[in-house]
């Protein structure tokens, strides 16, 4: 059985509410194809975290940014795809490395990346330790997939508000 390796690289775009229109591209569609594997967003959430305690806290007592991506992947083919993730979020064309990791929605253990051919799973995409970007800006995540032979395609999730959690 011959697997394929594809990375993913997940992009959140985040500007604040008064700066215009992020940096990202805006012709993006929500899904697209690489191989036999296609990829979906279905959803997408970013909030920071104002709860009494707060690990590495902002000038506003806030957490850094984190974002939630809910990606179905289907594979028609008969092999198994191996995938890889990483994030960023840009702000003003300044990058930020962000945490990235993914969990299996049907099994709800982190998902280790291989999804075996004829299979379709949703897989819940966290990123976490983004920027202090203001509640009330607006992000939306370029999620970009890159193969062994370093084709690649990119999926945007929809724009959402930056909310607070207490």
């Amino acid at each position: 059985m011959r697997t394929e390796i594809i990375t993913v690289f997940i992009v959140a775009v985040a500007s604040a509410s008064c700066s215009g229109s992020p940096s990202a591209p805006s012709d993006l569609g929500p899904s697209e194809r690489i191989g036999s594997v296609t990829v979906e967003v279905l959803n997408a959430s970013y909030w920071r975290d104002f709860m009494p305690i707060v690990q590495k806290p902002g000038p506003d007592g806030g957490s850094p940014l984190m974002a939630a991506i809910a990606v179905r992947v289907t594979n028609d083919g008969p092999a198994s795809t191996s995938l890889s993730l990483s994030g960023t979020i840009h702000e003003s064309g300044t990058g930020h490395t962000m945490t990235a990791s993914a969990v299996d929605r049907q099994t709800g253990r982190p998902w280790n990346g291989v999804i075996l051919g004829q299979t379709t799973l949703v897989v819940d995409v966290s990123l976490r330790d983004g920027p202090y970007l203001p509640v009330g800006s607006r992000a939306f995540a370029v999620i970009t997939f890159e193969d062994v032979f370093r084709r690649s395609v990119s999926i945007r999730a929809p724009e959402g508000e930056i909310r607070a959690t207490f």
